[in-house]
């Protein structure tokens, strides 16, 4: 794959770099692999519109105190969600970077649920340009939080719940990588 050091392929599993466009152009090269990435858009028939099957992962996330991550991405299946109702609902960067995935706990809750399916951009990692709830990775393990930037700048992480007092201020200093934007709970709510 053109990569000169084992290393860097194993921090792309690990989920310390991301999988670049180019290292997903030769994975998708090589034998068997074609299409390995792709969300699939195909007719329901009968006058519906196409559909996307969207990869749901089998990794949770947590609404608390974490959901140990798996050492990889591991696709349990794929959800089909109407082309129609994508544009219609949910503003994306990119169809291939949907990605559905578990919330668990509670603290999320009324916004989420625990059990809730999220639909997650996977291209949306900067909350300093837009306040959400996003996926986050810090020690191996995946949260669930809200991310807003204060009016110093800084970027604060907490919890819907309000029994749950779960506030912190992400200064640089810390090691979380940012997953993805959640886009939608699959209880109804556009977030």
């Amino acid at each position: 794959m053109g990569h000169k050091r084992g290393a860097q392929v194993g921090h792309m599993l690990s989920g310390r770099r991301p999988i670049t466009e180019k290292t997903i152009e030769c994975i998708e090269a090589l034998p068997g692999f074609a299409g390995w990435f792709d969300v699939e858009a195909r007719s329901v028939g009968d006058n519906e519109s196409d559909a996307l099957y969207i990869p749901l992962l089998e990794n949770t996330a947590s609404m608390g105190s974490g959901s140990d991550e798996l050492s990889c991405d591991v696709f349990a299946g794929k959800l089909p969600v109407a082309v129609s109702w994508a544009r219609q609902h949910v503003r994306h960067s990119s169809i291939g970077a949907l990605r559905f995935i578990h919330g668990v706990g509670d603290s999320m809750s009324p916004t989420i649920q625990d059990g809730d399916i999220l639909l997650v951009d996977t291209m949306q990692c900067d909350p300093a340009a837009v306040d959400g709830i996003y996926v986050l990775r810090a020690h191996d393990r995946l949260y669930i939080k809200r991310v807003c930037q204060d009016i110093n700048g800084r970027l604060e992480v907490s919890s819907d719940n309000p029994h749950i007092q779960t506030v912190s201020v992400l200064d640089g200093h810390q090691e979380v990588q940012v997953i993805g934007r959640v886009i939608w709970v699959w209880n109804g709510k556009k977030v």
